[in-house]
């Protein structure tokens, strides 16, 4: 368990904006299109493509678009009544069976990627990762790692981008051995993004790393960049992450709780 001052953890039960319930489902595959769609359809039930588009707020060929992928993935089903095509919204829990479909596909072709896989050599390199799935990749090396973290810089913008990606992280290392420590902003000290973190947390009285948030664990430095799409560049480097740690020592040693 993280040691240190904790802070008040927000339950993933409670009341999620639209906004997040559109995140989740654009980061489990869905396009920002067929999530508009779908919604729509969900509220009207039953509707023809003219009625979806209108509610969706898009094109009506861009709808069509939208729902012949949801009808790959069985999200929705159509039907004729008289002359008309209509298209109905699946059950919501049909959502777990396509993440076990995926997963159980995934499964089945593990065995031949391990044979293709070549564990590459031990030596310091440098890495890019772009986007929402990008970004996750850090914080699952991190967990992987087992290694305690010092962070400092925008957390808030991860939790506004990721939120329940962001909770969930935070519960996932609340049941680890990971001890973490994190220098932010005082600005920052009312933020959900600091009051969902697990960890030891100090304030220094200004702002400081800009729209970038770093990560250093073990010999791993990862940055992120909060663009439009997010930008991770992760350095394995002994020297350079002792440098980065050095870095917030410093920070540490100034700020207060």
């Amino acid at each position: 368990m993280c040691g240190g001052k904790r802070y008040h953890f927000i339950p993933l039960s409670r009341y999620y904006p639209m906004e997040d319930v559109r995140s989740v489902l654009e980061e489990i595959g869905l396009k920002a299109s067929e999530t508009k769609v779908y919604l729509a359809l969900l509220k009207l039930t039953e509707a023809p493509v003219s009625e979806i588009a209108k509610d969706a707020g898009m094109h009506r060929k861009n709808a069509y678009e939208a729902l012949d992928g949801l009808l790959r993935m069985g999200l929705v089903r159509r039907i004729v009544r008289g002359k008309r095509m209509m298209f109905i919204a699946e059950e919501p829990s049909k959502l777990h069976e396509l993440l076990e479909g995926r997963k159980a596909r995934i499964s089945s072709i593990l065995p031949k990627l391990k044979q293709l896989y070549r564990m590459p050599p031990p030596e310091d390199n440098v890495s890019i990762v772009k986007g929402r799935n990008g970004i996750k990749t850090i914080f699952a090396d991190i967990l992987k790692s087992k290694e305690s973290y010092i962070t400092f810089g925008a957390e808030e913008k991860l939790r506004n981008l990721l939120p329940i990606f962001y909770s969930q992280y935070q519960m996932r290392k609340e049941g680890s051995s990971l001890h973490c420590r994190a220098v932010y902003s005082s600005t920052t000290r009312d933020t959900d993004a600091v009051k969902e973190f697990i960890g030891e947390v100090r304030f220094v009285p200004f702002e400081f790393g800009g729209p970038t948030t770093t990560w250093i664990y073990g010999n791993t430095i990862a940055i992120i960049s909060w663009e439009k799409e997010p930008t991770g560049i992760v350095i394995k480097n002994k020297n350079t992450a002792n440098s980065y740690r050095s870095v917030f020592n410093y920070l540490w040693s100034i700020a207060s709780p």
